[in-house]
């Protein structure tokens, strides 16, 4: 026996987000948390639920009602929450000790859907270390691109360009700025907004995909110094790409050129008339089809994009990041399966085939199962909302209910107004977005044994 308890992994999962969220509403509690007063417990809750699953959206402006150490704490709630507590505390773990029980890695095994337990730690480790190295590197450019006239002084400086990058890669869409960088100081620092696109969109394609995308630059690198420094032959190797790599991959190519091309035509005499420059009007447009993707960062002005362009960004916002991301959303993986399933019932094809490998059906039933609990959800989320605040409107509460579900963040300026029920309504919808609604149905349904016996097959009419 390897251990005397076992304890699911999800369970874990779920538990160390609710620890999480608990602890960060304690230090929002604080006195010398805020600036401007005691904070509310209600929005304490909503704030910290909010900074863990890395959503972004706020009922207050945090660069007037919290002090510095009150962004410390949101800080450390992103950074912690969009990795996830417990890939934090099997990393120190490791690091300090220097092994891991067997039990453990067994837990992460499963946790990271990883078959061969020996690769458990070195991904796990690879994980942390690329995080810290894409966010340093992302804290250096956004403070060689913001100007030092911005800030009072230089340490402000530094923890500007810091803390945009943590939530930036972390897809948490948080800013120290009033109107986010949709601030005079940061609309048209197009430099900026790049390298923010940059850390969200790399964030946002999942750490099995940039590892996946490590290995195969290293061996492109080799092969091609072993070419010109001693004139062997590039020699290919099959799939260095796996399969889950292409299909992300180019899902997310996709929808980053549906959402630019999407949002310029759209909005180019609306938002974007403030840009004077195609320059101009190209990066904004770029961001603005990039960040509903679950970053949560605006540079452009939410209530008054026009209707058409509001529900193209609720659908982005739904489909939100990769598998394996700091982002939420049903995934990208989800929306491709689901997207070739519907081509193949249209061809009347059984199988469906991609990539030269064909897709279990296993996946088909899942990726159908996220989004019917998603739409289920979103539809409760919805009336809740409507019951409470329906002075605000359906539209409004349907676009809150979506950049919270999919732990975006953006906002066309209800949050601050809620009702005490409403802030609690939307943490639930962010906290089931961030640990997703398939994982938490797996945690509290116990498992099933598998029956000896099948019934005779029936086919459903449509």
């Amino acid at each position: 026996m390897i251990t005397k308890y076992y304890i699911n992994p999800t369970y874990l999962f779920v538990l160390s987000f609710l620890l999480l969220i608990s602890i960060g509403t304690g230090f929002l509690l604080l006195p010398y948390a805020s600036s401007g007063g005691t904070i509310a417990f209600s929005d304490a809750v909503f704030m910290s639920t909010s900074a863990v699953c890395i959503t972004g959206l706020a009922v207050f402006d945090i660069s007037k009602q919290l002090s510095l150490f009150g962004h410390y704490v949101i800080l450390i709630l992103i950074q912690l929450g969009g990795l996830g507590i417990m890939t934090f505390t099997g990393f120190f773990g490791y690091f300090l000790t220097g092994r891991s029980s067997f039990k453990n890695q067994i837990m992460f095994s499963e946790l990271m859907s990883e078959k061969n337990m020996s690769n458990v730690l070195r991904s796990l480790i690879k994980i942390v270390l690329l995080t810290f190295f894409f966010e340093l590197m992302g804290a250096i450019l956004i403070y060689a691109s913001t100007s030092p006239q911005q800030f009072s002084t230089n340490g402000e400086h530094v923890f500007f360009s810091v803390f945009h990058s943590i939530s930036a890669f972390c897809n948490a869409g948080f800013s120290t700025l009033s109107a986010g960088l949709y601030d005079q100081s940061t609309r048209f620092n197009y430099p900026l907004q790049l390298i923010i696109a940059a850390l969200f969109i790399l964030g946002g394609m999942g750490f099995a995909i940039i590892l996946n995308v490590q290995v195969f630059l290293k061996r492109w690198a080799v092969l091609l110094y072993n070419r010109v420094r001693h004139g062997k032959a590039i020699k290919y190797k099959a799939w260095v790409m796996t399969f889950n790599s292409k299909l992300i991959f180019y899902t997310t190519l996709i929808l980053l050129v549906f959402g630019f091309v999407s949002y310029f035509f759209l909005e180019y005499n609306n938002t974007l008339a403030e840009h004077p420059t195609l320059y101009g009007k190209m990066v904004t447009a770029f961001f603005a089809g990039s960040t509903p993707r679950t970053a949560g960062f605006n540079t452009v002005d939410m209530t008054a994009m026009s209707f058409p362009a509001i529900m193209i960004v609720m659908l982005l916002m739904w489909i939100g990041a990769s598998p394996g991301s700091t982002g939420g959303g049903i995934r990208t993986s989800t929306i491709a399966v689901a997207t070739l399933n519907i081509i193949n019932t249209g061809r009347n094809q059984q199988n469906i085939n991609i990539y030269k490998r064909e897709i279990s059906d296993e996946s088909v039933r899942k990726s159908f199962a996220i989004i019917s609990l998603s739409l289920i959800w979103l539809g409760i989320s919805i009336f809740l909302l409507s019951l409470t605040d329906g002075d605000k409107g359906l539209i409004a509460l349907a676009f809150e209910s979506f950049s919270a579900y999919s732990t975006v963040g953006l906002s066309i300026g209800i949050t601050p107004s809620l009702s005490t029920a409403g802030k609690y309504i939307l943490a639930s919808t962010m906290f089931l977005g961030r640990v997703g609604t398939l994982t938490l149905l797996i945690a509290l349904i116990k498992n099933i044994h598998p029956r000896p016996y099948q019934y005779p097959e029936e086919h459903v009419l449509f």
